[in-house]
């Protein structure tokens, strides 16, 4: 979203008296303005497509081809499908992910990078995984709204129970993951680090730790139990608030 376009002339110089252009120091070290949130798809669309003429003069042809590729499936993919504001962090995610494929390809001399661009369909499992990320967060409000509905019609009921109860431990225990995906605001849920397709199990790494039996292999079917690297400091947030804070082995990442 660096890309973004500007709407109005009075956008533009706000943000250039707001120090949002550096013109005298070009040097690596010099951090990288905050990009602006997408509001519509359309916003990611024009993002892409700035990126696309800035990249017509200065990146390679198999680069040039991978952005029209997105440019392309954003046009007639993503905007035939309705998004919520909430859920766009996580397209601008996967988004940023296939370029950062490209860019780990060249570095790794693996290939030129040509083939990454085949990861533009809906059948790309890191983009899938978003959509089901997605899904069930729709579920759960529309649970949740029937049952706030239920019980002003019904004070004296008990309140339905969000999850289905099954005799079957197994299926018990994948409703209460689904459950649990929901929880996670979108933002933190795009911050997660991944290791072999799966996302970091934020309990692990937390004080309050994971109810996982062996301690190795998440009760989650799309967690992981791992230590990365480092963490974005609004996942590191969210585990203080939510569990209490990371472990004390884990207090430099």
């Amino acid at each position: 979203m660096h890309f973004a376009p500007f709407h109005s002339l009075n956008d533009k110089a706000v943000w250039i008296t707001s120090g949002g252009a550096n013109m005298q120091n070009f040097s690596a070290a010099v951090s990288v303005p905050s990009a602006p949130r997408a509001e519509s798809i359309d916003d990611i669309l024009e993002a892409l497509q700035a990126l696309a003429t800035y990249g017509a003069e200065y990146f390679s042809v198999t680069l040039c081809g991978l952005v029209d590729t997105l440019v392309s499936f954003t046009k007639q993919q993503l905007r035939r499908m309705t998004w919520q504001k909430v859920d766009l962090v996580l397209v601008v995610y996967w988004m940023n992910s296939v370029l950062e494929s490209f860019r780990m390809e060249l570095e790794q001399g693996t290939n030129d990078g040509s083939l990454i661009k085949l990861r533009r369909t809906v059948d790309d499992p890191d983009f899938r995984q978003i959509l089901i990320h997605i899904q069930q967060r729709q579920i759960a409000d529309l649970q949740e709204a029937l049952a706030a509905a239920q019980s002003k019609r019904s004070p004296a009921l008990p309140k339905p129970s969000l999850v289905t109860q099954s005799h079957d431990n197994g299926q018990r225990r994948q409703n209460r993951v689904v459950k649990g995906e929901h929880s996670i605001p979108a933002d933190v849920y795009a911050a997660l680090p991944v290791e072999d397709g799966k996302r970091l199990c934020l309990r692990f790494l937390s004080t309050a730790g994971c109810k996982a039996n062996n301690g190795k292999q998440c009760l989650s079917f799309n967690r992981a139990h791992f230590v990365p690297a480092q963490l974005d400091p609004i996942v590191r947030e969210f585990i203080g608030k939510r569990f209490g804070g990371l472990k004390p082995e884990h207090n430099s990442l």
